[in-house]
């Protein structure tokens, strides 16, 4: 595991979630975010890997790599 630093608006993240009403509570908020966000990643990277293992016909891998070519261009 490491540990990163990371700065959040404290006025802005309580207008919109005024229950977490100190730091630890951001805290542990962030951490659930960013651990749902990675779980999704393993997830989709497992099915890729899942799909590729596959014979699949040339259309078939045209789409896998079109939905992975949207994914980055979608998220950055």
């Amino acid at each position: 595991m490491c540990k990163v630093s990371i700065d959040i608006n404290e006025d802005i993240i309580r207008e919109v979630l005024p229950e977490l009403e100190d730091t630890a509570a951001i805290r542990i908020w962030a951490q659930m975010l960013i651990d749902s966000r990675l779980r999704e990643l393993v997830a989709k990277e497992d099915e890729t890997r899942r799909k590729l293992s596959q014979d699949m016909s040339v259309e078939e891998l045209y789409n896998v790599i079109a939905e992975e070519i949207d994914s980055i261009y979608a998220n950055g």
